[in-house]
Order: structure tokens, then C-alpha cells, then sequence
């Protein structure tokens, strides 16, 4: 059996754990610190109360350390380890699986494995940002992490960086196993037919005609995000294509009202703002859009929404801090990748991929890419891992 701790239930896990168990035989029982994320709570980034349907729980073995109407965990930042050993010994593990080295939590997971002298297999989010000020804590960092990833059995690269990240760590390449970031397809599953329907409902809903072209941006309204280069990038462009494009804010957050203020400002530029959106009503927004941009101006480790809006056929613009853009976005063919920061080149960018629309072998691009970032693809990663441990 593979082990896994995580903290809650998550649409971009859960899914895999299902396909680990029902197409690739690997039988998985995983211990949630809380059921918080399916009862509902609140979350900071998105300033949204938030719930996730109870079908993340189907198609694997899983058990709640504490649940919120018991009066456990609420959030993320109160899930304890306290009664996870006793619970794992009651399910024997031949392996495991460890999702994050940082959160109490997972090193909880971590130091269980290495206390019954489990195989560890890690795939998680990893990091090379270093603190220019803390050069302790980079030292400290780096002893940690070969020592951790030294006594892994197998470490699961989730994109390129990723990949790097492991190597520049000197982790070798028979320990090394793919395992993309990837989204839940069912979501997005619809036919031409109901897309096109989707794409006339939402622009009637918002005003917005069948011509002019959506620029949408989807996540967390946030700095971080660099949400605020979009209506700035927007006044950069000709004014005969800024009356052709409207940006499109799907989401939630603490730069929602200072974007719509700068928003409001320029009454050039078209916007709309719908507010968080459940996966299953998402798709209709990408099938509304053109194309998707996520500006960030600090480091992602990856970015999802990138995936998401691929399965739609939309053509991404990221800037090169979304840890993706090596994997998912294809210069000239799936978007465009500028340099983070810099507002005339994401006008550029926006600029250059609007001159290629409409085109349908466009969508066709994005949609063989997105299949290679797939559920399957990442449970078939782990399936690999798992079976390549000597014990098996």
C-alpha cells in the first residue's frame, strides 16, 4: 500500500490518488489532516468562503485526522499531525508518498516514513528562491533539502524546473520520475456544441459581443499576480485594438478594488469582474475568452489555471516567473511568454497573439499539449515510482 499524508482534500490531487488506485493498481489509503475543505472555510487569498464537492473522496481508501463538525482543524494553519502515527500503523505501508517539505504536516509524514523505514517518494512544489538577506537560512536550506531528498527512494519532477530543482540538488537520474501538474479533464468535459453555447451566454450575460476579444485572467486577484499590468498593458496597445479587447477577471482578492479604481480611471479600457468560480461552472468562462494571461510578477511554481485553460483550447500569455511556461507554453504556437515585470512587453505579447486569432489550429495546439499534463500522466508517474522500490 502507498501511504500518502496531505492536509485536506484537493481538486488537483484527489483526482490523481483516484487514478493511482482504479487504473494503475497501486492500492492508496491517504491520511487528511481535516475535512475543512469540504465542509467550508475561508480562504484568505481568494477573500472567499469555499467548498469542494465530497466525490474527492471516491475511488481511493482516506481517513480525516479530525473533522471541523467534531470541532477539528477549521483551516490550513490549525491541521496537527497529533494521532497520525497511531492511525497510519493501523494501515501497513509498503511506501510513502510525501506532497511538501515545509508545512508541520508533511514533515510530520516525512519523519513517520523514516521512523518505520518506509521508502519516501516525494512530489510536491519545490523552490530555488533563495533570501538575499538570510544567508543563514539559504545555508540551512540546502543541507536540508540533499539531506531529505538523499533519503527518497524516488522524487517526482512535477514540470522542467522541478526537474532541475532535483538535479541541482544531486538527486540521480534513476531516482528522477515524471509526474506533471495537472487539473481534473472531467471539469472541463463538454461537446463543440455546448462550448459554443457556453461562449454566447456568458458574453450576453456580461454585454460583451461576439467580436471583440476576451482577455481573461483567472485566479487570485492579487500583487503577486500582477493583476494591475493588465489595464496598464491594455492602454499600451493601438488604440484601434483596445476598443476590440475586454479583460475578463474570474476570481477573487485583495487587489479587486484597487484594480477596478485604476480600471475605472480609463474608461478605455472594457472590464468585467465575475467573482470566484466553482471548477464546475469555470469552463464556460475559458470558452467565453480568447485567450488567458497570468502576469505574475513574482515566482510560481507552476500555475494550473495554464492547464486549465489549455484543456479549453485557450491560448495562454504568462510572464517567465509562472514555473510552467517551460512545459505548457509553446512561443508562437500554444502563447506567448514575456518578461516578468515589464508592462510593454506583456502589451507586446497581448499585441502578437491577438494578430493570430482567430485560427483554430490554435486550440488544436493547446489541446495536444494540454494532454500530456494530464491525471493519467501523473498517476502514471507515481505508479512507475512505486514500482521501481526493490521491495516490490
Amino acid at each position: 500500500m502507498l501511504l500518502i499524508f496531505e492536509a485536506h482534500p484537493v481538486p488537483y490531487h484527489a483526482p490523481v490518488f483516484r487514478a493511482l488506485q482504479q487504473d494503475f493498481d497501486v492500492p492508496v489509503h491517504v491520511v487528511y489532516g481535516s475535512d475543512f475543505s469540504l465542509s467550508g472555510y475561508l480562504d484568505k487569498g481568494f477573500a472567499t468562503q469555499l467548498s469542494w464537492d465530497e466525490t474527492l473522496l471516491h475511488g481511493y481508501s482516506s481517513q480525516f485526522l479530525s473533522r471541523v463538525a467534531e470541532g477539528g482543524a477549521k483551516n490550513y494553519e490549525e491541521v496537527r499531525p497529533w494521532g497520525m502515527t497511531k492511525l497510519a500503523d493501523a494501515h501497513p505501508a509498503s511506501a510513502v508518498l510525501s506532497i511538501g517539505y515545509y508545512a508541520s504536516y508533511d514533515l510530520s509524514g516525512i519523519g513517520y516514513a523514516i521512523r518505520r523505514g518506509l521508502p519516501l517518494l516525494f512530489r510536491g512544489e519545490t523552490n530555488d528562491e533563495t533570501h538575499a538577506r538570510w544567508p543563514i537560512y539559504n545555508l540551512m536550506r540546502t543541507l536540508y533539502l540533499r539531506r531529505l531528498y538523499a533519503r527518497c527512494s524516488a522524487m517526482l519532477y512535477i514540470g522542467q524546473r522541478s526537474k532541475e530543482h532535483f538535479q541541482r540538488y544531486g538527486a540521480p537520474s534513476e531516482k528522477l520520475f515524471f509526474s506533471p501538474y495537472c487539473t481534473d479533464e472531467s471539469y472541463f468535459e463538454s461537446s463543440p456544441t455546448l462550448a459554443r453555447q457556453n461562449r454566447g451566454l456568458i458574453r450576453a450575460k456580461l454585454g460583451i459581443s461576439n467580436e471583440t476579444k476576451i482577455i481573461l485572467f483567472s485566479g487570485k486577484l492579487s500583487k503577486k499576480k500582477g493583476v494591475d499590468y493588465l489595464p496598464a498593458a491594455i492602454r499600451l496597445l493601438p488604440e484601434d485594438l483596445q476598443s476590440k479587447v475586454h479583460l475578463m477577471f474570474v476570481g477573487d482578492g485583495p487587489a479587486r478594488e484597487d484594480l477596478e479604481a485604476q480600471i475605472s480611471q480609463h474608461p478605455k479600457v472594457a472590464a468585467s469582474f465575475a467573482g470566484f468560480q466553482n471548477q464546475d461552472a469555470l469552463a464556460s468562462y475559458y470558452q467565453a475568452a480568447d485567450m488567458l494571461v497570468l502576469p505574475s510578477r513574482e515566482r510560481e511554481t507552476w500555475g494550473v489555471v495554464i492547464n486549465e485553460a489549455l484543456i479549453n483550447g485557450l491560448p495562454c500569455i504568462v510572464s517567465d516567473g509562472v514555473g510552467c511556461h517551460l512545459d505548457l507554453i509553446k512561443p508562437g504556437v500554444t502563447g506567448e511568454v514575456f518578461v516578468s515585470k515589464n508592462i510593454e512587453a506583456l502589451a507586446k505579447a497581448i499585441q502578437t497573439l491577438l494578430a493570430r486569432l482567430p485560427d483554430e489550429s490554435i486550440s488544436l495546439e493547446c489541446l495536444k499539449q494540454a494532454e500530456r499534463y494530464s491525471v493519467t500522466a501523473a498517476a502514471e508517474g507515481i505508479a512507475k515510482a512505486w514500482r521501481s522500490l526493490p521491495h516490490l
